[in-house]
């Protein structure tokens, strides 16, 4: 039961963290720092989880599904955690999706300003193809 809410209490941190970087995310696309931090927090948050999990499968493999009440009361609000999570987790992969897409049309319009501006040189014999004049 102790194991449960270990493995509870991650969840819950898990869910406050995505709802916290998602509502960051609605208000426009976080800074480069808040990115990696939120992705390291949820990294370390997973890293720690797994072998939790790991554990209460391995206790439940030994013993007998217990049939007390505040088992079956623990399961359940460990399952409403963990759907919680997956909840969010489909918010946040549309809005990295959507963030993906902002960053190439970003890149798009970086690398079109270079084509632009290729072949443009201070020194030229000629103007740039872009700065002569047609007649």
């Amino acid at each position: 039961m102790e194991l449960m809410a270990e493995v509870g209490a991650l969840y819950d941190k898990l869910a406050v963290l995505t709802e916290a970087f998602l509502s960051a995310a609605r208000g426009g696309s976080p800074d480069g720092l808040s990115q990696d931090a939120f992705w390291q927090a949820r990294t370390d948050l997973v890293g720690q989880l797994q072998p939790l999990l790991e554990r209460q499968r391995v206790w439940l493999e030994r013993h007998a599904a217990p049939d007390q009440a505040a088992y079956r009361e623990a399961a359940a609000t460990q399952t409403r955690k963990m759907q919680r999570v997956e909840a969010l987790d489909g918010p946040l992969l549309q809005q990295l999706t959507a963030m993906r897409g902002r960053i190439a049309e970003q890149l798009k319009a970086i690398r079109q300003g270079k084509k632009g501006l290729a072949g443009y040189q201070v020194e030229q014999k000629v103007a740039p193809r872009f700065c002569r004049k047609t007649t």
